[in-house]
């Protein structure tokens, strides 16, 4: 069996192993995923006869740590065909991994387990939380819309505020709008940039969502929140996803959240600022990580103080 990392003209050869292990993505999210994911990432295999057996696919990126960015990377599509298991395969190709961004200089890498009970005896840990619930209809009418959130006082500019999907010159003025606002209240996220968004569009747009923004419409841009929509095919609303509202409009950006939720009945939130008010409120241990190459967190940040959701 040989292992080793894969040059990136290799890594379609991975796509085949990829649709046997996770059934669960339909053939628009792979596309995707072969697409936009595999030109920048790195993948570790195990081959024998040239066929894969095994991977990891490590996915780039630039993470703010306490005010540092920092290039990191995202452990995914960990899989190994079901006749290679219990081979030590998948934790030789997980410490080759390890070793090459301990070298790099990597302080943290991480992953969304399957099962915690995987990742234990390597070290990792959960160091990240999503805060979860619902968003529920309700409230009095403003204009032709449905408000959940205040008095007439707080709401007197609603009429001015619109909910719109992001337009493809919008990236980089998006990116600027979240990285301020996420700088001020959290203390490890995902940095954006132009292209981050270029991709997060494409991935919501084959999942049936979109990136939506909600802008005062009296400006050119005027940006005061962004949220992701998928539609799985089993729920009758969508989902509400990497919710970011200013602190400066809150409300503001609140209501009219509470609009777009509002005509649909519910809709399920994942990822969102403390201050949104949900019902059903959960907190769900998401991340799992390590400093590569070396044990366990000494010090696991604080529930609440990690914001990374929609990571592929």
């Amino acid at each position: 069996m040989k292992l080793g990392k894969l040059e990136p003209w290799e890594h379609m050869r991975t796509r085949a192993l990829y649709e046997e292990i996770f059934t669960e993505d339909d053939q628009r999210f792979v596309d995707y995923y072969y697409k936009w994911k595999t030109k920048d990432n790195i993948i570790y295999a195990a081959e024998d006869e040239g066929t894969i057996h095994a991977m990891i696919h490590l996915n780039p990126f630039r993470v703010s740590v306490c005010g540092r960015i920092e290039k990191l990377h995202y452990i995914v599509a960990v899989a190994t065909r079901e006749q290679y298991r219990h081979q030590g395969l998948m934790r030789r190709l997980l410490s080759m991994a390890e070793q090459d961004m301990a070298a790099a200089g990597e302080k943290l890498t991480f992953l969304m387990p399957a099962s915690e009970k995987i990742y234990l005896p390597f070290g990792y840990r959960f160091f990240g939380w999503q805060r979860r619930g619902v968003l529920e209809p309700g409230g009095q009418q403003i204009g032709n819309h449905r408000d959940m959130s205040g008095t007439d006082e707080k709401l007197s500019g609603i009429r001015n505020i619109i909910c719109r999907p992001l337009r493809a010159g919008e990236y980089g003025a998006l990116a600027e709008f979240v990285n301020r606002e996420l700088e001020k209240q959290f203390d490890i996220y995902i940095y954006r940039d132009a292209a981050y968004y270029e991709r997060l569009c494409a991935e919501q747009e084959c999942q049936g969502g979109n990136v939506m923004v909600i802008c005062r419409d009296s400006d050119d841009f005027g940006i005061i929140g962004v949220f992701c929509t998928a539609c799985e095919p089993e729920e009758e609303s969508p989902s509400l996803r990497e919710i970011i509202l200013s602190r400066e409009y809150f409300v503001e950006a609140q209501a009219a959240l509470a609009n777009y939720a509002g005509r649909y009945g519910r809709c399920r939130a994942e990822g969102c600022q403390k201050e949104l008010k949900l019902e059903e409120e959960s907190w769900v241990p998401l991340l799992m990580g390590k400093i590569p190459g070396e044990g366990i967190f000494s010090d696991i940040p604080p529930c609440g103080s990690v914001f990374i959701n929609e990571v592929v």
